[in-house]
Formats: C-alpha cells, sequence, structure tokens
C-alpha cells in the first residue's frame, strides 16, 4: 500500500504498479462542483492512510506498533457476545490491548530484542496520493475537511496533483504550498483519449 490514484483509468493505463496502489476513478471535468473529489478525499484516501500507517508503524516499530505473533492472538469481547464498547485483540490469555498488524504481515521472520533480523517484506513508506485535479479544486476540498487536511499539513500523506489542465505535476508542501515536481508533467493527450 504504497499510494493512491485518484484520476481517469487512462492515467495508469500499462502501467505496473505491482499491487501497491489503489486506484479511483474520477474525471474533474464531470465534477463540477467538487462533490465526488471530496468523497474521494475523505473516504478512499483516508481509509488508504489508516491501513498504509497501520503496516508503517508496524514495520518501524513491530513492539510498541505491533500486534505480535498472530498465533497467540485472542480477540477481546464481552462474555454476553453483544458488541463492545472496547474490542481488541491480546497475546495470550492476558496482558495488553495490542495494535497494529502482527509480525506475519510485514516480515517473514520474527523480530529479536524488537528489532528485525532480515529486511522485513513490507517497505514503511509514507502514503503518496496521486489526484488528476485542479489544485485550487483540491484545496477547496482540504479547507472543508480539516480531517484530511491535518494528514497533508503532518506530512502523513504525500499529496500531490496533476493538473488536468497542464498536466504539471504539482505536490502540497506544508510551508510552501503547491510547488513543481521537478521535470514531471503528464502527456493529457492520451489521458484524454481514454476518458
Amino acid at each position: 500500500n504504497a499510494a493512491i490514484l485518484i484520476g481517469p483509468r487512462s492515467l495508469s493505463a500499462g502501467l505496473d504498479l505491482d499491487g501497491r496502489v489503489f486506484l479511483q476513478s474520477y474525471r474533474s471535468d464531470l465534477d463540477t462542483d467538487g462533490a465526488a473529489l471530496e468523497a474521494m478525499l475523505t473516504g478512499p484516501l483516508v481509509v488508504a492512510q489508516w491501513i498504509n500507517a497501520q503496516y508503517w508503524f508496524s514495520t518501524v516499530d513491530p513492539v510498541r506498533f505491533g500486534s505480535g505473533d498472530k498465533t497467540t492472538h485472542n480477540v477481546l469481547a464481552p462474555p454476553d457476545g453483544h458488541a463492545a464498547p472496547l474490542s481488541g485483540v491480546l497475546t495470550g490469555a492476558r496482558g495488553d490491548l495490542r495494535v497494529g498488524m502482527p509480525w506475519q504481515a510485514v516480515s517473514v521472520h520474527a523480530p529479536v530484542g524488537g528489532r528485525w533480523r532480515e529486511s522485513p517484506v513490507h517497505e514503511p513508506v509514507r502514503l503518496l496520493a496521486v489526484v488528476c485535479a485542479t489544485p485550487a479544486a483540491v484545496d477547496a476540498v482540504l479547507a472543508r475537511a480539516p480531517q484530511v487536511a491535518r494528514l497533508v499539513m503532518g506530512e502523513w500523506i504525500a499529496l500531490t496533483v496533476v493538473d488536468p489542465g497542464s498536466g504539471r505535476v504539482l505536490r502540497c508542501h506544508p510551508s510552501q504550498g503547491w510547488m513543481p515536481v521537478e521535470q514531471t508533467s503528464v502527456d493529457l493527450r492520451s489521458v484524454r483519449a481514454g476518458r
């Protein structure tokens, strides 16, 4: 889970994304009021970040932020079987509530002394979000969705846009605003043809 792409399918046509990118079909020309963009930035983008963060934390600090060995997990639930106000996973019959992913989700070998013996199979990266929309349209959504703006401003998400008018790729920097990504643009003739 390295990235999420919100744009026309033709933007990623022919690319080998190695199963690491969430693809959300979106066309800014059909979204004149920005409602669909807002739904995608406050829904799928946030969920992709949750998943990405859970793997990230479980990889960089498997003892504090992972959930240990999944073979010894016990689900915490009330004895009457009804929905609990708090539920989770414990290691063994007693112990602390565990968070994150079990080590089996991020590595072939268990961590020893809180460190990985070999490199984990999950590469800890912050989520890259690529959105085919104007910076102004994305800014409007961020102004209405402070929970998403905090993820961007805290750099939990690297937010980029492919401007549908110019093909320029811009990245949102917390202190500098929208900055061009060096020597990167998208040939929009193929994107427009693929609508």
